[in-house]
């Protein structure tokens, strides 16, 4: 019998510190697109960068994906995650409906980028566009920029992935993708075909996505981007969007913004949190509910941190 009761008592204490072990270092979870889209390759990254001594993190941070955007800022609103990151289309359209939620920074610039020979856009037989599943946005603008010149409807490929050997395109198509610069892909394909170039877009093109589509931005990719691009380019861009509940406490939010902005000149630094940069914020302080700790840090000055912060 005492064989037993000890037994039981071991048991129970295991048990007890497990418990123990979970409550000391609970999980915030932070909810992402797929595991192929540049949402969860930053949360990994992050996820990695968190556990550093250095950023004196007090919780461990799990990654979960979830397809659906609307469904990860149900999720944060309802307390079954912490953080979530949103892509720049879906913040634009989402965030208004949920004032209980706040931004804590946008993160890299996406930017249009279209490639193909030398003058295709101005080509009139050019009818074939070979379309990254990040630039769907783009198809119906190319399609009703095509229709005004040529009176036809285009030919369409989905790419799903990046991939340079599927970059084989003829004299008369394109290939279009929504992500940062340079890709690596692209240059790789320059390499063995130097007339493989980034093309300037029509400014009527460009005018149209502009008055259409708010939540793109007007950029310009500097010259040399690419080792062929003699002149900069001028196109639109997003930015993902990283958000938590408002009533965050703002110790949290510094933390993470400390981890955010640590990486940018830094040699081995993951090429996303390169691309990271206050100043991205700037377009997007009156348009976002920002959380006030974020506000204070993007600009001191216009929103200073109030005397109570915790």
């Amino acid at each position: 019998m005492s064989k037993l009761i000890c037994f039981f008592l071991g048991v129970g204490l295991f048990v007890l510190s497990a418990v123990t072990d979970l409550l000391a270092s609970p999980n915030d979870t932070m909810l992402t697109g797929t595991s192929s889209q540049g949402s969860w390759k930053f949360a990994k990254e992050l996820q990695r960068l968190w556990t550093e001594p250095r950023f004196n993190m007090d919780h461990s941070l799990y990654v979960e994906t979830v397809e659906n955007p609307k469904e990860r800022l149900e999720r944060l609103l309802f307390r079954q995650a912490d953080f979530a990151i949103l892509d720049g289309k879906s913040a634009w359209e989402l965030l208004p409906q949920y004032p209980q939620l706040a931004v804590i920074s946008v993160l890299w610039s996406n930017s249009l980028q279209v490639f193909g020979e030398s003058n295709v856009l101005l080509n009139q037989d050019t009818t074939v566009l070979q379309v990254h599943a990040s630039s769907l946005f783009f198809v119906n603008f190319w399609n009703a920029h095509v229709i005004d010149k040529t009176q036809s409807l285009p030919y369409l490929f989905l790419l799903p992935m990046i991939n340079a050997d599927r970059i084989e395109l003829s004299a008369n198509e394109l290939f279009s993708i929504h992500a940062p610069y340079p890709l690596q892909e692209v240059e790789n394909r320059i390499q063995t075909n130097s007339n493989f170039q980034l093309l300037t877009l029509p400014n009527s093109l460009l005018n149209r996505i502009k008055s259409k589509s708010p939540w793109l931005l007007p950029t310009a990719i500097p010259r040399k981007t690419y080792s062929n691009q003699r002149r900069k380019i001028t196109t639109v861009s997003s930015h993902p969007v990283l958000m938590l509940r408002a009533d965050q406490p703002q110790k949290l939010v510094a933390s993470i913004l400390t981890i955010l902005f640590s990486q940018k000149g830094v040699v081995a630094s993951h090429p996303l949190f390169q691309r990271i940069k206050k100043s991205n914020n700037t377009p997007y302080l009156e348009k976002y509910n920002y959380h006030i700790e974020s506000l204070y840090q993007m600009n001191p000055s216009a929103y200073p941190r109030p005397k109570n912060a915790k």
